[in-house]
């Protein structure tokens, strides 16, 4: 709902960047004008990711290495998907006007284009736009903006963020809270938290639980398995 934050932390190369491309991709399908900010790559590298994620979505079958080779594609079928790709209901940012992200550029950017949805991959990768900011502070001043900013332009927001270093020892088990930065701030601000880690001895699964859901008791599931496979643009539930 216009609002509300759905958030994802995970260790380092669990596929943070593939959730927050589908979750992107999907409300792009819907037709959500959705506002995609990416602190970490370019918007040249995310536009491949999401072209393959869209184009799995909408009954295309496109590999990212070969995009981004330039090998063994079907030129026509990626022509007609672009085609059908021009409603400019996608934007994507990695700067704003060349220097690094803040949430006060975001704000801007969100008035200027009006979208209904704001993904951020990588949220601690933002700039809290003062130098002298403790880790701390600078967590809780993106988390707290962002809440002020989705509430106040009634858009809603789905965010990744890193788990620290502590939560590196086992990657096959959900990371804690505590061990996000500012982890308290993150679950405050959330209406939906999720966590993810890998499948021991299967890299083309992952595991998701439910950290937090506003307004729901008890679920049905603790945890889900996907397939994951970031080449061909698969991120979905297990049969």
């Amino acid at each position: 709902l216009p609002g509300e934050i759905c958030s994802l932390f995970a260790r380092s190369g669990a596929g943070k960047s593939l959730f927050s491309i589908k979750a992107a991709a999907i409300c792009t399908h819907l037709g959500y004008k959705t506002l995609f900010i990416t602190p970490e790559m370019t918007s040249e590298q995310m536009s491949l990711r999401i072209d393959v994620m869209l184009g799995k979505i909408r009954g295309y079958e496109f590999s990212h290495m070969a995009l981004k080779k330039g090998d063994d594609i079907n030129e026509e079928e990626y022509e007609k998907f672009l085609r059908e790709s021009r409603e400019n209901r996608f934007l994507i940012c990695d700067n704003i006007s060349g220097k690094s992200i803040t949430i006060s550029g975001i704000s801007s950017l969100v008035r200027k284009h009006n979208p209904k949805v704001l993904v951020i991959d990588n949220m601690e990768l933002l700039s809290p736009g003062e130098k002298a900011e403790k880790l701390y502070e600078k967590m809780y001043n993106l988390y707290f903006g962002l809440r002020s900013l989705c509430t106040a332009n009634k858009i809603c927001a789905f965010v990744t963020h890193q788990a620290t270093r502590s939560a590196a020892s086992n990657p096959y088990r959900f990371p804690r809270v505590d061990e996000v930065s500012s982890g308290d701030a993150l679950i405050r601000t959330s209406d939906i938290a999720l966590a993810m880690c890998l499948v021991k001895d299967d890299d083309k699964k992952r595991l998701i639980s439910f950290q937090k859901f506003r307004d729901i008791g008890n679920l049905a599931k603790e945890y889900v398995v996907v397939d994951f496979d970031v080449d061909r643009g698969i991120f979905i539930e297990a049969s």
